[in-house]
C-alpha cells in the first residue's frame, strides 16, 4: 500500500474512508479482516513505543493547552526516543531545531499556542511529528486551516523530507490536484474501497473524476485538472 521511500496520497470524497485507512495503517484502528505490516511485522503486535520510533501519525484532531509554547509542543515529538524521566539530549534538541526550521516557525518557538493563528498551530503540530524522526510519516489532511502559501510550504517540506531523508510518506489530501503534483502514487477511495492505485498520470482520469468525485472535468497532460461542473 505504501511503497518504501515514496510519497503516497490517499484521495477521495468526504466519507470515502481515507482517515480510517490511515489510522489502520498507524496501528490505531484494527481492521476486521486482513492485517497491517511494517517491515514484515504485524503493527498490532508491536510494542507501541517501538512502533512510535518508526512511525508517526498526525491526525486532524488536536487538543493542546494554549499555554504551551511552540517549542514545548514540538519537544513532545521526542517522547518515543527518551526514558520517562530523561531530559532532552543534544540529539533531541537538534531534532526539534530541524523540525522548527523545516516548517518555518523558528521565530515562534517561545510563543504560546494560544497566541498564534490556527494555521500556525497546525504547522507546530506538523513540526512535533517531524521531530519524532520516523521512517514512515502518516499525515491526515496536513494542509487543513492553512492558506495557499502555507499549504505549498508544508507539502514542499514533506517532499523534501522524503527526498533528502528517505522518509516514506502516506498523506490524506483533499485537493486531488495537489496530490497529483506532490505524490509518487495515488490511492483513490470510494465508499471505503480502493477504486484505483498507481502513479498520478495513470490514476487521474476523467472517468475517475466523474465516478469517484462526481465532477465533470478535463484532464490534461501533467496531469492537470480543469473542472467544469458537478455531476447530478
Amino acid at each position: 500500500m505504501l511503497p518504501a521511500g515514496e510519497v503516497t496520497a490517499l484521495v477521495g470524497p468526504n466519507g470515502s474512508g481515507k482517515s480510517t485507512l490511515l489510522k489502520a495503517l498507524a496501528g490505531q484502528l484494527e481492521p476486521l479482516t486482513g492485517s497491517v505490516r511494517f517491515d514484515g511485522d504485524d503493527v498490532y503486535g508491536m510494542d507501541k513505543k517501538s512502533l512510535a520510533r518508526s512511525l508517526a501519525l498526525l491526525t486532524q484532531e488536536g487538543d493542546t493547552p494554549d499555554t504551551l509554547t511552540v517549542e514545548e509542543l514540538v519537544r513532545h515529538g521526542r517522547y518515543p526516543h527518551r526514558g520517562f524521566l530523561e531530559t532532552l539530549s543534544e540529539a533531541d534538541r537538534a531534532a526539534v531545531d530541524r523540525a522548527l526550521a523545516v516548517t518555518g516557525i523558528e521565530h515562534l518557538r517561545e510563543t504560546e499556542l494560544g497566541n498564534i493563528s490556527g494555521g500556525q498551530q497546525q504547522l507546530a503540530r506538523i513540526a512535533m511529528t517531524l521531530a519524532q524522526e520516523p521512517e514512515v510519516l502518516l499525515l491526515d489532511e496536513p494542509t487543513t486551516f492553512l492558506d495557499l502559501r502555507h499549504q505549498l510550504g508544508v507539502l514542499d517540506a514533506v517532499r523534501e523530507l522524503n527526498r533528502d531523508h528517505e522518509v516514506t510518506v502516506g498523506v490524506v489530501l483533499h485537493d486531488i490536484a495537489q496530490a497529483a503534483r506532490y505524490a509518487d502514487n495515488l490511492v483513490a477511495l470510494r465508499d471505503g474501497t480502493p477504486y484505483d492505485w498507481g502513479p498520478p498520470e495513470d490514476v487521474v482520469t476523467e472517468e475517475l473524476l466523474a465516478e469517484v468525485f462526481g465532477v465533470d472535468a478535463t484532464v490534461r497532460e501533467g496531469p492537470e485538472i480543469v473542472p467544469h461542473r458537478p455531476l447530478e
